[in-house]
């Protein structure tokens, strides 16, 4: 077993969610669901450096983020050092016309909320891939 790879290795699912309270039930719904939660931010900073940090499997992004911040950009500054997956999952109400923006970030989809079944679909299958 090669130990340095494993500790590189990513790890579960990372949620960036600017609203606290539907954060923290987002992750509680994909507990409930299986997955295993390994960070929660709200910023679009926080969500690039603990994205870094965590070495997530696959991100759950919402577009609109604290602080006037932008899950785009986020994604983009993500997508220098990582290949996760990225689920966008927004209230945002004109999801086609972010079809382009979501496609140059590459290995991400954009499902709106609240489709949580839809959500866990598209989880499930960036997931069943694996890395």
């Amino acid at each position: 077993m090669n130990i340095e790879a494993e500790l590189c290795a990513p790890t579960g699912l990372f949620i960036v969610e600017d609203d606290p309270s539907l954060g923290w039930a987002l992750r509680a719904m994909m507990e409930d669901s299986g997955y295993h939660v390994i960070g929660l931010s709200r910023t679009e900073d926080e969500a690039v450096r603990s994205a870094r940090r965590l070495r997530p499997m696959a991100i759950i992004m919402d577009l609109k983020l604290a602080m006037g911040g932008s899950g785009i950009v986020a994604a983009h500054a993500i997508r220098r050092f990582s290949r996760a997956p990225i689920v966008f999952y927004t209230a945002y109400a004109d999801l086609r016309g972010l079809a382009e923006q979501i496609r140059e970030i590459g290995d991400a989809r954009l499902v709106g909320k609240p489709d949580d079944k839809e959500l866990r679909r598209v989880v499930d299958a960036f997931l069943s891939r694996g890395p």
